[in-house]
C-alpha cells in the first residue's frame, strides 16, 4: 500500500494483518462522517481498469447500465447469467479505450469473482484486459461539505471539477490527478502514486479535512444510494428489473449478461 506509513502515523486499524490491505478505521474518526468532510484511502477496495481495443464491447455487456461515453461515470449494475445481481459498482469511461471500475459495497468480491470468470471466457483473444489498477493509480476519496471549496483551492483559475456523473483529467496544482464526480459533495481523485503522499498530507493539513477508514466511507456512501440494502446480502439476489431500471441501473434497450 503506498500510503501505509501515513495510515500508520494515524493509528490506522487495517483490514487484516498486511498493512498492505485495506485501512478499515482510524485511531480517531469524526463521530459523524456524514456531516463531516472526510478523506480515504479506497486502495484495498476494488478498483479495476479495463482496457483494450474491445473494451467499450464489453463494458457495454457487462455492465447493465447506460453506456458511458468518454468523461461519464455512474452506477450500473452487474447481472449474471441467470439475471441475479452480481454488485453495483460506480464505473467512468476515462478514455476510448478505457474504463475504470470502483466497487467498496459488501459485494465487491463477487464482482471480483464474476469479472474473473468473464475475463476467462472471452479474454483468450487478447483484445481486452481486466487488470488490478492499485498500482496504477492511488483511489482517494474526498467527500463532504467542505470538498469542494477544498477541491478548488488547488485548480488554476477558470479549471472546474467534474460534476455527478462525470470524470476528467484535472490538475491539483501540479499534480495531474482524473477526478470522477460521485456526488454533489464527493469526488474520487486517481493520484499517480509519487504524487500520492503529498496530495494526502495536504488535504489532512485543511482543519475541515478529516480521515476515515474504508468502513465509514462505504457507510456514508450506502445512505445516499436507495439500492444499497439489496447488496448486504451476501448470496444470491434476484432484484426487480423495474427498481433496477427506476433507479437507472439498467438500460432498457440494447444486449447485456443476464437481460434475458
Amino acid at each position: 500500500m503506498i500510503l501505509s506509513i501515513e495510515h500508520s502515523y494515524l493509528g490506522a486499524v487495517f483490514a487484516g494483518e498486511d498493512e498492505g490491505l485495506a485501512v478499515k478505521r482510524y485511531a480517531a474518526e469524526p463521530e459523524d462522517p456524514a456531516a463531516s468532510t472526510t478523506l480515504t484511502d479506497l486502495t484495498g477496495s476494488v478498483y479495476l481498469l479495463i482496457s483494450g481495443p474491445a473494451s467499450a464491447q464489453l463494458s457495454a455487456y457487462v455492465f447493465a447500465g447506460p453506456e458511458r461515453a468518454v468523461g461519464e461515470s455512474g452506477w450500473t449494475a452487474v447481472l449474471a447469467a441467470d439475471g441475479a445481481l452480481v454488485s453495483v459498482p460506480l464505473v467512468c469511461r476515462t478514455g476510448d479505450t478505457e474504463t475504470v471500475v470502483l466497487d467498496i459495497s459488501p459485494r465487491a468480491e463477487h464482482l471480483i469473482a464474476w469479472l474473473g470468470y468473464v475475463d476467462g471466457e472471452l479474454g483468450a483473444n487478447g483484445s481486452f484486459a481486466i487488470e488490478d489498477a492499485s498500482e496504477l493509480l492511488v483511489p482517494l476519496l474526498l467527500r463532504g461539505p467542505a470538498a469542494a471549496d477544498v477541491l478548488g483551492d488547488y485548480l488554476a483559475e477558470g479549471a472546474a471539477l467534474p460534476g455527478r456523473g462525470a470524470c476528467a483529467s484535472i490538475a491539483l496544482d501540479d499534480i495531474p490527478v482524473v477526478a470522477i464526480g460521485i456526488a454533489d459533495d464527493a469526488w474520487a481523485l486517481l493520484v499517480p502514486p509519487p504524487r500520492a503522499q503529498v496530495l494526502w498530507r495536504s488535504f489532512l493539513s485543511f482543519t475541515q479535512v478529516e480521515p476515515v477508514g474504508l468502513a465509514a466511507a462505504a457507510h456514508v456512501l450506502a445512505a445516499q444510494l436507495p439500492w444499497s440494502s439489496l447488496l448486504e446480502d451476501e448470496g444470491r439476489i434476484l432484484a426487480d428489473l423495474g427498481d433496477l431500471a427506476a433507479w437507472g441501473l439498467v438500460r432498457p434497450h440494447g444486449s447485456f449478461i443476464g437481460k434475458s
